[in-house]
Parts: structure tokens; sequence; C-alpha cells
């Protein structure tokens, strides 16, 4: 596959009921044009074909989506038809799984979108999950999206760690043999947005 055959973009959105917020995602849409759209925390139940067309614009005509548990969660994995052929897609609790093809390419891959639950007694459940989608080691396997669990004390900018939690989140990724792709321009995704900010890096892929 060239590597100009696909782009994807993965975006925590963290809420898509704000007109404002809607356009600003389609206008990201539009200008970076994208083979493949995931955005989490969407804080939809229901994505209308309204509201997809003001988030997604004219460039993305397919869409899956796994709806919001009250104002939490929530996630979109959207694709241009032309480009994409999209199979086999399951939609579980915290994750929107397909097996991708580009139409241009013969090596068809699974791709997942998540969004972690931010609640601690459901991580577990989340790391289960994540086990149980892994393929075949024949299959290539992209996951994205806002994991709400970091695996390495850099991810923070305090001491303030659950160790616990990471080494289960870091044994996970090692039984899945999923190796990170390094994120550019920043160390963080995530702040509380206080005078002394948490600073957290919880989106990956």
């Amino acid at each position: 596959m060239d590597r100009n055959d696909l782009t994807v973009l993965t975006w925590n959105v963290r809420g898509l009921n704000d007109a404002a917020h809607r356009e600003l995602v389609r206008e990201t849409v539009t200008c970076s044009r994208p083979s493949i759209v995931c955005l989490q925390e969407t804080k939809l139940s229901c994505l209308t074909t309204t509201l997809a067309h003001e988030t997604l614009g004219q460039c993305l005509d397919s869409y899956l989506e796994l709806g919001a548990q009250g104002t939490r969660g929530g996630i979109i994995l959207a694709w241009n038809k032309d480009m994409i052929s999209v199979t086999n897609a399951v939609n579980r609790n915290f994750t929107i799984s397909a097996t991708i093809k580009v139409i241009s390419s013969e090596t068809p891959f699974l791709m997942t979108t998540c969004y972690g639950p931010t609640d601690d007694g459901r991580k577990d459940e989340f790391l289960a999950e994540l086990m149980a989608i892994r393929p075949p080691a024949t299959i290539p396997w992209i996951i994205v999206g806002d994991f709400n669990l970091i695996y390495q004390a850099n991810d923070k900018n305090n001491l303030n760690l659950n160790r616990r939690m990471m080494g289960k989140f870091r044994r996970a990724l090692d039984e899945c043999e999923l190796m990170e792709i390094a994120l550019q321009n920043r160390k963080y995704t995530w702040s509380n947005e206080r005078e002394s900010p948490t600073l957290v890096r919880l989106d990956r892929m």
C-alpha cells in the first residue's frame, strides 16, 4: 500500500452537541481530506443523518457509530466509500472495529477506534475487550483513540500514578503485540485546565 493511499484523522472531540463545534470538526475534515475519520467522546446517543452531515461534510459518505452512555463516550468511524471498503464491522462496549481495505490496495487490515472508560471500575473490562479484539498474527491491526489509561510514568506530569493499572495496560499492549506510533509535536493530550494543571497523554495510535 502506498503511503499516500490512506490518511486517518483521529480526534477526541469532547462533545458534538454544539453546532459551532460540529462546524469546527467539519471544516477540519474538509481541509485535511482524510480517507478515514475516527471521533471519540461525541456525547451523542444517536447520530442522525443531519448531525452526520453537519459534522463530516460531503467527503465522508459512510459511517458507523457507537452511541454515548448518558453523557459519556460515543464513537464515530467514518470513511470515503470511493476510497475505502469496510466490512465485518463490530460494535462492542468501548470500541468499533472493522476490516478496512483501501480500494487501490490488496492488503486488508483491522481498524479499531476506542474510547476507554473514565471509571476505574470498568478499566479491566476495557482491557479484556481489547485483548478479545486482537486478530490473528497474519492480519495487521491499527487501534486509535482515547484509552483513558497510561502505561508509563512520563505520560503524566506528576507522580500521582496508578502503577497497578499502568502495569495492566502495559501487559495488555504486550499481549496484543501492539507498537505505539510516536506522537509528534506535543507530549500530552489532556489537561484538567487548572492553574497548576495535570497533563496526561491519553490518546494514542
